[in-house]
């Protein structure tokens, strides 16, 4: 039971980093809780969206700009190792404004992301209709980001798990770290509820539940879990090609077979996997305002994920600056499926001593904000 590196934590981003690390021959174990990519990893849109979550510079931009470019060979690398295809789709993401007053924010965002990109387009009502027949004629205005695309969640969470697998690390699911072993001021291990596991160097990538470890070793991180809801419904015909996301926040992602995902709440102290009647009220009425033909679709499923959000927005992801051999990835929020190639990447470079990799790693460090203590 003795390993290179151990990861807690099973989802996309903590199967990224095991998957690069094999692949770089080490041998690695994977801690789950319950199934590989069966929280948040799972339960996500799949939005791709490395420009629209943006309006100003940000450590996260350069990433996830970088990330996104990344997923075309990771597609086709997961396709001939798993026989897997998740579903990768480049057809674009529509920012819309469905009311006057949120023209300027929104126009805003535009001419930073344009100043950036110029195949970025500003699109009034009518540039809209045409791009998408069925858009509601409410629409104000909006940003066409054609690089932006989308994934199937669900499958990218099952390739990679499947590939880890492939590539012989050692999976323990249904298998809970419940404490650190610690000795010399060194993280060697984790007591499990089943074992003792042991490695050289660990890794906390347990997303909203990595305080929960975390706090064994008398520290915490500021973050919260924040429960976003989802549903699905499926049409007669393609409504639209485009991803949709209206300023509120609410989107419309096309997946395969005619079907429609639309998301998401956003209840922060929440770590319930229940979906609510109002949650789900609230999305049917703020998508048929965008997508008025959705009515006639047929509902499918509605579903739930817990996100882990940090105090200022941003992941952690170095290592602990007290305890030696411990390393903590975790705080996507969001953006855990759009950052799932660069950060298994650059984490997995970073922790086997890649200098460059920890100096694109430098924003993210535990020290900008770590706390002792209890969270607030």
């Amino acid at each position: 039971m003795m390993y290179d590196i151990l990861v807690i934590g099973g989802g996309v981003i903590g199967c990224s980093i095991a998957y690069h690390l094999a692949k770089k021959g080490h041998r690695i174990a994977i801690v789950e809780r319950g199934e590989l990519g069966q929280e948040a990893s799972s339960a996500a849109g799949g939005m791709l969206g490395s420009q629209n979550e943006f309006d100003e510079e940000h450590p996260l931009f350069p990433l996830a700009q970088k990330s996104r470019q990344m997923y075309p060979n990771l597609q086709a690398e997961l396709k001939e190792l798993t026989g897997i295809d998740i579903e990768l789709v480049q057809e674009g993401l529509l920012k819309m404004a469905s009311s006057s007053k949120d023209l300027e924010a929104i126009h805003r965002q535009y001419q930073f992301l344009s100043s950036r990109n110029p195949h970025i387009t500003w699109c009034e009502r009518d540039d809209l209709l045409q791009m998408e027949t069925n858009l509601s004629e409410e629409v104000e205005a909006g940003i066409y980001i054609p690089e932006d695309g989308q994934v199937s969640a669900p499958k990218l969470s099952k390739a990679l798990a499947t590939a880890c697998k492939k590539m012989s690390v050692s999976i323990y699911e249904r298998t809970e770290a419940i404490d650190m072993i610690i000795q010399n001021e060194k993280v060697v291990g984790v007591k499990t509820n089943h074992h003792e596991l042991f490695g050289h160097q660990t890794i906390i990538a347990s997303g909203a539940w990595s305080n929960q470890l975390l706090k064994k070793t008398g520290r915490s991180i500021p973050m919260i879990p924040v429960k976003g809801e989802c549903y699905s419904v499926i049409c007669d015909q393609p409504l639209i090609r485009k991803t949709l996301f209206n300023v509120n926040g609410c989107y419309i992602v096309p997946k395969s077979e005619n079907r429609l995902l639309i998301g998401a709440t956003s209840t922060p102290h929440c770590d319930q996997h229940h979906v609510s009647v109002a949650g789900l009220h609230s999305l049917i009425i703020q998508a048929t305002a965008m997508l008025p033909k959705i009515k006639e679709s047929t509902f499918e499923r509605a579903w739930a994920g817990i996100r882990p959000q940090t105090g200022d927005g941003m992941p952690y992801m170095g290592e602990h600056p007290e305890l030696e051999n411990l390393y903590i990835c975790t705080g996507h929020y969001r953006n855990g499926i759009l950052l799932t190639p660069i950060t298994g990447k650059l984490f997995s470079d970073y922790i086997t001593g890649n200098r460059e990799a920890s100096e694109r790693l430098k924003p993210f460090s535990l020290d900008r904000s770590f706390v002792g203590g209890e969270i607030n």
